[in-house]
């Protein structure tokens, strides 16, 4: 695989670590606001009056912006790890053309008699898409 093979790794492996963490990270904002509604709810269970209205309503919208950058940061990894999933796929193909190329030169008696028809070991099917929490490669 050489210098470049290793580094084109080690690149992929990265983006599947960065979807890795932005999926924790949502669920942790989410057991943070699970808790804090907790905590809400016993302050103000016998709690009346305007200030209770006011909190309710801040919380509230808290709460709003919890849930959309828990869901933005799930996209987010969701989308990391479709780029890692178009990205390997192009790396293995461009593996499997260098090794079809390979082939062809080492073959070129039977490569020049079937010439236009695909030649050497078949194409890899296409990689499958990580998924969450995990995000484990699929190679």
């Amino acid at each position: 695989m050489g210098v470049h093979g290793n580094h084109s790794q080690a690149a992929l492996d990265s983006v599947l670590d960065l979807a890795r963490i932005l999926w924790s990270t949502a669920e942790i904002v989410g057991r943070k606001q699970a808790d804090r509604r907790k905590a809400a709810d016993t302050a103000t269970s016998a709690w009346s009056g305007p200030h209770k209205d006011t909190f309710v309503s801040l919380f509230g919208h808290e709460s709003q912006l919890s849930k959309a950058t828990a869901q933005s940061l799930r996209e987010e990894a969701a989308e990391w790890a479709q780029f890692w999933r178009t990205c390997a796929n192009l790396r293995k193909d461009r593996l499997h053309d260098e090794s079809e190329q390979r082939w062809a030169a080492n073959n070129p008696v039977y490569a020049g008699f079937h010439q236009g028809m695909r030649q050497g070991p078949p194409r890899p099917p296409d990689l499958a898409l990580p998924t969450p929490p995990s995000y484990r490669t699929t190679e």
